[in-house]
């Protein structure tokens, strides 16, 4: 238990503040993330070691939401909201990706259900444990002189329009 919690720890606690501790505040020193492929497995690890604790977080969130949809126990809107919640503060681009996913699949799973009440009640406990970790994130961001800095140097292009319907209109269809 004893390794885990450390490296949930160093993993959790990643950023760019260690990697910036000598440098005085020089962006121009950090990588960016494309620079260094997940596919570099060990490497990413070591360089980049939020991003498989952001999958874990993710697949973890994905199988409790699919439990808390599926099952009248309210313990799954709680764990489900805490994996979504620490992933929101570890990777928060894959969480508002994984959210709008998840806001899809309830919606759908809402006119399937019978009980209609129930589930809006859990899925009502699920958005007010996810908040508090929204509103820290974004606080972070938008006081935090670091993330500033960060933001304005971390500027990746969107893919054009076409790319995303393309995606999205072959994909779409098969999650439903």
């Amino acid at each position: 238990i004893v390794r885990w919690l450390a490296w949930s720890l160093i993993v959790g606690g990643s950023g760019w503040g260690w990697q910036l501790a000598n440098s005085d505040g020089d962006w121009s020193i950090i990588q960016s993330a494309d620079a260094m492929p997940e596919l570099w497995t060990f490497t990413s690890l070591l360089y980049f070691p939020h991003f498989p604790m952001a999958l874990w977080l993710m697949v973890g969130a994905i199988e409790h939401v699919i439990l808390m949809v599926r099952q009248q126990n309210f313990i799954y809107p709680m764990t489900a909201a805490l994996y979504f919640g620490l992933l929101i503060l570890t990777h928060t681009y894959t969480a508002l990706t994984l959210a709008l996913v998840i806001l899809l699949f309830i919606l759908i799973e809402f006119f399937k259900t019978a009980d209609k009440r129930a589930y809006f009640l859990r899925m009502l406990v699920f958005a007010v444990i996810c908040l508090p970790f929204a509103f820290s994130q974004a606080l972070q961001f938008l006081s935090s002189d670091m993330m500033q800095k960060w933001l304005a140097t971390a500027q990746m292009p969107s893919p054009p329009l076409i790319s995303w319907l393309t995606g999205f209109g072959i994909i779409s269809p098969l999650a439903l």
